[in-house]
Parts: C-alpha cells; structure tokens; sequence
C-alpha cells in the first residue's frame, strides 16, 4: 500500500509540476500582452517600420505645410500611408512633427492590436507570408487566447493539487511539496524576457514579435518564485508548531503527573 500510495504521489507530483511550467508559460505569454505592454514593447519595432517601410519622417516633411494649412479652418487631418490611417487631432499637428511621429506610432499600435482577424492564432501563424509583418502575435486576439488557455491549465494544476492533498500520507508536507514545485517551474523563466530582447535587434520581423510574448517572464518569475518559498515557509512553520505543541504538552503531562503525586502524598 506505502509503494503504490508513494508511486501515485510521484507521479502526480510529476503532471504538477508539467501544469505549472505550462501555467507559468501562459500567464507569461497573456500578461505580456495586455496593452499597456505591448504598446511599450511594441513602440521601437513600429518606430522603425515608420521610419524605413512608411518614411513617416519623410511625408511628414513633404506634407507638414498642408496640415498645418488644413488644420487652421479644422480639427483633425487625416493620414493614410503604408495600409495604416489615422485620424490625427489638429492640436497634435500644432505641437510639431515630432508630436505627430509620436501619436501615429502609439495610434499604429492601437490598430494593430485591436486589429479582427478571420482565423485563430494557430491558423493566423500557419498562414502568415514571409514578406508581411505578423501583427496578429501582438493583438488582442492572441492575449485572448493565451488568457483561456492559463485559466484551463489553472483548472487543471488545482484539481491536480487536490489529487495530491488526498494522496500524501503526511499532508504537512504539501505546502513544502507543492512550494517546491513552484519554485522550480519558475526557473525556466528568469531573465527569459532579456534574452529574448536581444531578438529586437535582428532583422527576422517573427522572432521580433515572438520576443515580445516573453516581455514579462522575469515578473512571472518572481511571482512564482516568491510564492514558492511563502509555502515553504508556511510548511516549516507548521512543523514547528507542531513541535510546540508537543513539548507543550508533554510538559503539561509531567506537571499533572507531579500534580498527583503531590495529591498522593498529602493523602
């Protein structure tokens, strides 16, 4: 019985610790594409497609005079260039053309994550061409479905722990066991996000963008790793309780001992 109870724990220990790598890995991949870090992540890759594939420098050059123009009996201009259009406020022409760069990038990225695409995001990278850009890597379609598959594997990590808490013979230790696990699935993904940062750099538009799903590995990392050792810990303390409580009572035991002998004695 001790052999096949010690074999079940093994091997759920096993599937645990696999779910938690696959939890980590997913909540990595949707927190790092929540907007606000796509549109930080994103900001330098779609600066230099501004710059070298929609020369937003030059048309701003060529075309400043006529915004300024335009926007003097207007309220907003509007630029299309390269398959992107916006609406540009005329207070942000008025600011200069620095303003405007910056507010076309940020509304560039805007439209590329909230972009609707007509498969999912296993169909969209089987499809995807060479000579485009894979924008769909960073939309919200992509942060949609990281996100539903961290919520199945956490479904599936909590059913795998309960499993666990009816297998162990000793269940003090799971805090200890589980806290371990978790500690040790973190470790795939400390410092993940700056090396894959140094993608950024090269001229593969794909690893680019995949460079960016791992934006927040190293925070994932910490919150993993942190709350392994607070379970650790937690699992320590209850030992140690544990043990107070014994000696505790065995000292509670030896003065009702003395209690009654004294009790004898006076008898």
């Amino acid at each position: 019985m001790g052999f096949i109870r010690g074999s079940a724990v093994f091997f759920l220990a096993v599937l645990t610790l696999s779910s938690l790598l696959g939890l980590a890995l997913f909540f990595t991949l949707s927190s790092s594409l929540e907007y606000n870090n796509v549109k930080q992540g994103l900001y330098p890759v779609v600066e230099k497609i501004a710059d070298e594939e929609m020369n937003l420098t030059s048309v701003l050059n060529s075309h400043y005079y006529s915004m300024d123009l335009h926007c003097r009996n207007n309220s907003e201009y509007l630029l299309s260039q390269e398959g992107f259009s916006f609406t540009i406020p005329c207070s942000i022409v008025s600011q200069g053309q620095d303003a405007i760069i910056y507010y076309g990038i940020n509304e560039t990225i805007k439209q590329v994550y909230y972009q609707k695409y007509d498969c999912s995001f296993l169909e969209c990278f089987n499809k995807q061409e060479e000579s485009k850009k894979p924008f769909f890597i960073v939309s919200e379609m992509s942060w949609k479905y990281f996100r539903g598959k961290f919520y199945s594997l956490l479904i599936i990590s909590l059913v795998l722990i309960a499993l666990l808490f009816l297998c162990i013979q000793n269940k003090k230790n799971l805090p200890i066991l589980l806290g371990g696990l978790m500690m040790l699935s973190s470790l795939p993904f400390f410092q993940l996000g700056a090396f894959m940062s140094l993608f950024a750099e090269m001229d593969n538009s794909t690893l680019v963008f995949l460079s960016a799903l791992l934006s927040n590995s190293n925070s994932v990392f910490w919150i993993m790793f942190v709350s392994g050792l607070i379970l650790i810990g937690f699992g320590i303390a209850t030992y140690f309780w544990s043990f107070a409580e014994t000696i505790y009572e065995k000292i509670r035991g030896i003065g009702r001992k003395s209690d009654k002998d004294a009790d004898k004695i006076k008898n």
